[in-house]
């Protein structure tokens, strides 16, 4: 019911020629929607109408009125209901809903302000009361609205302000940071615990994902992951990984080759990354890099290596980031140069430690173990010049005999002397190429035949097929003979001496085993070490320089293998080398 009650000429609604605010008004009676309209429209208002809740929520499907005008008692859902629905639509629900009704009680009206309505009109409406609380809730909304205008606003001003200290807290770290890796690289010589802490500190400071340091080898052809520091649950990738400089479509190749900064602001959308994928390979975890800056570390012009810094933020590294991580570059690439030049002096200074113990044991051994052989010499040549006209002929014979052993035990010792001198000097050839050891184990066991016949000895070549290794023939030949020698003189008549070989991955392993005395634990070490004199008489009472294993051990080592030695007093002796089969040395 509405009172028609004549228009007040008075009154007027003030809108803009752009601006008509939109009215939609929910009735089931045509009456009270026409008179209301019709009245609403000559105040400016532009007007929709509904019949119905179910109707109203379909054209609220559509349209976005600036208010709404809902009976309550309507066939279907209730204006009450229609309200709530209207109120949990994302759409729909900042639209404000004035409810018209003949329901006065007080528990209706707390009902429809429950439902979500802003004001509540009783039956018969009174104009001027309708458009006076509809122009209130108009206005009402439109100071929210403008209100929420301006907070969003204040939110930007507060969220630039949060922003220009957080750069300003940013620069100030990095100066921080670039203060505290010039205090570093002054105080760490160690070249691994330089570059572990640098990495730690700009991580840390700079909350990076991940950095990595790299370094050009001294081929410049590859360039090798020094030390990396990233988050610790994750498999990082190891230290020692290496990358060829003409890797084509990765980023830290490409930076070592050109000497040129690479910024990725988003590596998903990086035709390198596309092309190639991370750097570190598929076999890390670094999965949550978002974007990469990797510069070069130079000293003077030359490029020594890279220093690699990933973020899990897109576009995190803007150009004053750029600039003062520049200047860490080149803080850090001067830190590695100073503590590779301090390395340089420290392994020249243990050379010379080491060559000076080697000149003195040197010494020792030509001042002690030649006294004994030439002890024999001059010995057993004096007696004979003293007695041969009164020896017999079998007398003559042993003493020869004695001079000859003496001769050969000083010739052996002057031999693996000048090998052992040529080696320490550098001045021995190191030519490796493919060698039969077969045919080697078979060439030694030829040549030691007989020797081990005399002693009783039964010496064997186990090598099943051909085996090949990469080495120097002439030095491996050395090896091989050595050890099948020692074995001979530490072995009882009746032992078994065997060569035997297997390939192993990338290496072969030669294996000289006996049943011989054999050697206590404590003492194994000491056969391989120059600084410390060890040698024991055979089981014929042979006589030994102490020389050999340690030659051989030069050696083997010279040919990038390595050799061991596994023995129990009284259950013989088996020594152990390796050396690379062709086609990993080759690699």
């Amino acid at each position: 019911m509405i009172n028609d009650e004549p228009k007040n000429s008075t009154e007027t609604v003030d809108f803009s020629d752009s601006f008509k605010p939109q009215i939609l008004i929910v009735d089931d009676n045509p009456a009270n929607l026409g008179v209301l309209s019709d009245y609403l429209k000559d105040y400016g208002f532009r007007i929709l109408a509904a019949r119905s809740g179910d109707s109203a929520l379909k054209k609220l499907e559509h349209i976005q009125p600036d208010i709404i005008l809902m009976d309550v008692m309507m066939p279907g859902i209730d204006g009450f209901e229609t309200c709530q629905q209207i109120k949990a639509n994302e759409k729909t629900k900042d639209i404000p809903v004035i409810f018209m009704t003949a329901l006065a009680e007080t528990g209706d009206k707390v009902k429809g302000f429950k439902a979500g309505g802003v004001d509540y009109i009783t039956k018969p409406l009174q104009h001027e009361e309708v458009l006076a609380r509809v122009t209130t809730h108009l206005r009402i909304r439109d100071l929210t609205y403008n209100l929420q205008k301006q907070n969003l606003r204040l939110q930007e001003i507060t969220k630039e302000l949060q922003t220009t200290n957080a750069n300003l807290s940013k620069r100030a770290l990095q100066l921080e940071t670039s203060s505290q890796v010039s205090q570093r690289v002054t105080s760490i010589l160690s070249l691994d615990e330089l570059l572990m802490e640098l990495t730690r500190v700009i991580r840390s400071k700079f909350r990076y994902y991940f950095i990595g340091i790299w370094l050009l080898d001294p081929s410049r052809q590859n360039v090798i992951l020094q030390t990396g520091d990233g988050p610790a649950h994750l498999n990082l990738p190891e230290p020692g990984l290496s990358l060829l400089l003409d890797t084509p479509n990765n980023i830290i190749a490409l930076v070592s080759r050109t000497g040129k900064p690479y910024l990725s602001a988003n590596v998903h959308t990086d035709p390198i990354y596309q092309a190639n994928g991370s750097p570190y390979g598929t076999t890390n975890e670094l999965s949550d890099i978002r974007s990469e800056l990797v510069l070069p570390l130079r000293i003077a012009q030359k490029v020594i290596g890279v220093l690699d810094i990933q973020s899990d933020q897109l576009n995190a590294f803007d150009q004053e980031d750029k600039t003062v991580l520049e200047m860490l570059a080149n803080q850090i690439a001067i830190a590695i140069r100073n503590a590779q030049l301090y390395q340089a002096e420290e392994e020249k200074s243990q050379m010379l430690t080491s060559l000076n113990a080697d000149k003195d044991r040197f010494f020792s051994i030509v001042s002690h173990d030649l006294r004994g052989p030439f002890q024999g010499l001059l010995g057993y040549s004096e007696l004979l010049l003293m007695t041969i006209d009164v020896a017999s002929k079998e007398t003559i014979k042993n003493m020869g005999e004695k001079i000859h052993q003496s001769a050969k035990s000083t010739f052996n010792l002057l031999e693996n002397l000048l090998q052992w001198s040529l080696i320490q000097r550098g001045r021995m050839p190191c030519s490796p190429t493919k060698i039969n050891l077969t045919n080697l184990a078979n060439d030694t066991v030829h040549l030691l035949q007989a020797n081990a016949t005399e002693k009783n000895i039964h010496l064997f070549n186990k090598i099943e097929g051909e085996i090949f290794g990469y080495a120097d023939r002439h030095m491996i030949d050395t090896v091989i003979r050595n050890l099948t020698s020692n074995a001979i003189k530490f072995t009882s008549s009746g032992g078994q001496i065997s060569i035997s070989a297997e390939n192993q991955d990338n290496f072969v392993q030669v294996t000289v085993s006996d049943t011989g005395i054999g050697i206590g634990k404590e003492n194994i070490n000491k056969l391989f070490r120059v600084d410390t004199h060890y040698t024991t008489s055979g089981t014929a009472e042979e006589d030994g320089s102490g020389l050999g294993l340690i030659l051989c051990k030069e050696m083997i080592e010279k040919n990038k293998g390595r050799i061991w030695m596994e023995s129990e007093i009284g259950q013989g002796t088996a020594v152990k080398f390796t050396v690379p089969i062709p086609s990993f040395s080759k690699k």
